[in-house]
């Protein structure tokens, strides 16, 4: 009878990370939907009701805020939920559910609120300030939210089996913080790559010229984030001593958005005096 390799075994993770997932999931599940609400009105333009046309509704467009909302909560319970199961080391499945049930508890939380407004108040003052079926899609999200983390369960699970220290190499601590990164990343990274994505005009020039005019804002950012995240990882600076890695890693990720910041804005602003010039 041969025992079994002790290298084999799953390394399973104290308790507390699951009990701090509802917390991780739900900060960085709302900073990330936070990006993509400051962001919609770069990526589709007024948000009135009156302005929203729904014959077009079942269209795969950005201009549908039926996708754009969908795909915002989603990516955002994802991101949320992949976090707090990737701080729970070898309890993966429990922390994911853990943190999406206090994303679904919040969104109840949000609908009741609405409800007593709505009961209370005047119905017009909420449909003027969202439509009436994106308060259809909170109330879905609600039961789709543990199902969006059962199914981000299994690469937060590969990933630390691949890396034994931290998540995907990264120490937990840094999660601490992280969160504001992931905000301003994904405030300065969601408008162009919606762009980019959102292209459906089937004409090539269109499509050419949304690519090369999103293309280096998403770029200046993309850039810094992932080398900043490498130091932290240590696919970066792998010789350097592990203060000094992390160090640079939060300076790059911090100057890195500042300078990426900079040149989105003066890109934006040259092609704005471009399309004018051009086009009138």
């Amino acid at each position: 009878m041969t025992s079994a390799d002790p290298s084999a075994a799953v390394y399973r993770s104290p308790i507390w990370p699951v009990i701090i997932a509802p917390l991780a999931a739900t900060i960085y599940y709302l900073v990330l939907k936070s990006a993509f609400a400051q962001s919609i009105i770069s990526v589709l333009g007024n948000t009135a009701a009156t302005d929203i046309d729904l014959s077009g509704i079942a269209d795969p467009l950005w201009g549908s805020h039926w996708v754009y909302r969908s795909v915002a909560e989603i990516i955002s319970v994802a991101f949320g939920t992949f976090v707090a199961a990737g701080l729970a080391r070898g309890r993966e499945f429990a922390a994911a559910v853990t943190g999406a049930c206090a994303i679904s508890f919040c969104l109840i939380v949000n609908l009741g609120f609405m409800s007593v407004i709505w009961y209370h108040g005047e119905p017009q003052d909420l449909v003027d300030t969202e439509p009436w079926y994106q308060y259809v899609i909170t109330a879905l999200m609600v039961v789709a939210a543990p199902l969006i983390a059962m199914s981000v369960v299994e690469a937060a699970r590969d990933l630390n089996q691949q890396e034994s220290y931290g998540i995907a190499g990264i120490n937990r601590l840094h999660l601490l913080w992280l969160w504001i990164a992931a905000f301003w990343y994904g405030l300065g990274l969601i408008t162009p790559m919606s762009q980019i994505y959102g292209m459906s005009n089937p004409s090539i020039f269109p499509m050419v010229i949304t690519l090369v005019i999103n293309f280096v804002p998403a770029a200046a950012l993309a850039i810094p984030g992932y080398y900043g995240l490498a130091f932290l990882a240590g696919r970066h600076g792998d010789s350097m001593h592990p203060a000094g890695r992390n160090l640079v890693g939060v300076l790059v990720l911090i100057f890195g958005f500042a300078l990426g910041g900079v040149i989105q804005t003066a890109w934006y602003y040259g092609m704005s005096k471009v399309w004018t010039a051009v086009f009138g």
